[in-house]
């Protein structure tokens, strides 16, 4: 992913406590490459992964001189990707309704290393959790492919622990009711 694809505007300087200075050019650099696999693993769609890293660079920019904690960057970008990627499901998944999206190849997704038969299953998968809602896909997906903690697929889902919980544990039967 490279810079020429997105424009960087001028944005404030938000001294960190070595300080150095954070700007959109350097937390560009520095995480695009972390928000588009997390944007990846959460859609599957390689084709819409540039565009919407854009987008989440973009809500940077606006946002850049509200971050506090300049160490705590990489989270925040998280917060602003998963927000991202969970608009792009429900749009998706709207358009779906209606007849407007192409069938994902997920196959794809898997790097040249991968076995047929788990290049199947990647995309088996992915195909499952096409059928599960936009909340239930985005814990499952933080829990089981981000191996992120309770905790925090509780906070990047914006809902409690125990509904992140539900929504895991939905996700997974559904899961093990199509894939097997």
């Amino acid at each position: 992913m490279s810079s020429t694809h997105l424009r960087l505007m001028e944005a404030p300087d938000v001294s960190t406590s070595a300080g150095a200075n954070m700007t959109v050019e350097l937390a560009y650099r520095r995480y695009a490459p972390f928000a588009a696999g997390l944007i990846l693993r959460i859609t599957g769609s390689r084709e819409s992964v540039e565009d919407l890293v854009q987008d989440v660079f973009l809500l940077v920019a606006s946002k850049l001189g509200t971050l506090r904690q300049p160490e705590s960057a990489k989270a925040w970008i998280a917060v602003m990707a998963v927000n991202v990627a969970r608009g792009a499901l429900r749009k998706r998944k709207l358009l779906s309704r209606f007849g407007f999206t192409a069938v994902e190849s997920y196959e794809d997704l898997a790097g040249d290393s991968v076995s047929p038969f788990d290049r199947l299953l990647i995309g088996r998968v992915y195909r499952a959790l096409d059928t599960l809602t936009v909340e239930e896909r985005m814990a499952w997906t933080l829990r089981h492919l981000e191996g992120e903690k309770l905790e925090r697929v509780a906070q990047l889902c914006r809902c409690s622990l125990s509904t992140a919980k539900r929504r895991i544990e939905a996700g997974q039967l559904r899961l093990q009711e199509v894939v097997g």
